[in-house]
């Protein structure tokens, strides 16, 4: 008996195949993974490219908003240079100094020549107009950054015979 032992007959079984799986369900999870990693890659890449653009766009305001920002303090530097010209403070700190010289003047004239109280008028009205001087030059001045001054006083020091309304 050909092809039969104990009494069986022979079976012959082809081998498996490897991984269990045939090459054809292998191709296809594997186009699958491919698909999904291309689908991804495309997906991250167009979000990438909405992002710069985004991006660009946020720069380009910020950009645009620094150049008015700029221009917006150039404009008011020119601006305060212009109200400092016309702020004339050296020629209010000059009238400040011609009142107290005019006041002093005055007040020696008064006590010299034996003016009559009247005389007192003209010396008070004097002191009024140079203590406005003093009022109109400090609040000017304080409307200026002291770098702007270049050597003009901050303040009228009136404790200085040049500008102390003769007090």
């Amino acid at each position: 008996m050909t092809g039969v032992t104990g009494g069986y007959p022979v079976v012959s079984i082809p081998p498996a195949p490897y991984g269990g799986t045939d090459w054809r369900t292998r191709a296809r999870a594997l186009a699958v993974v491919v698909g999904v990693l291309v689908l991804a890659l495309a997906g991250t890449g167009t979000w990438l490219l909405i992002a710069d653009g985004h991006l660009r766009h946020d720069l380009a305001k910020l950009d645009a908003a620094a150049a008015r920002r700029a221009q917006d303090q150039a404009d008011a530097k020119t601006k305060l240079t212009e109200q400092f010209r016309q702020a004339d403070l050296s020629g209010k700190l000059d009238k400040v100094r011609t009142l107290t010289q005019q006041t002093r003047t005055a007040l020696l004239s008064w006590d010299d020549g034996g003016q009559p109280l009247s005389g007192l008028k003209t010396l008070r009205d004097l002191g009024n107009k140079c203590d406005e001087a003093v009022i109109d030059y400090d609040g000017t001045a304080a409307q200026f950054p002291v770098e702007m001054l270049a050597g003009l006083p901050i303040r009228i020091d009136v404790t200085d015979e040049a500008t102390d309304c003769a007090r």
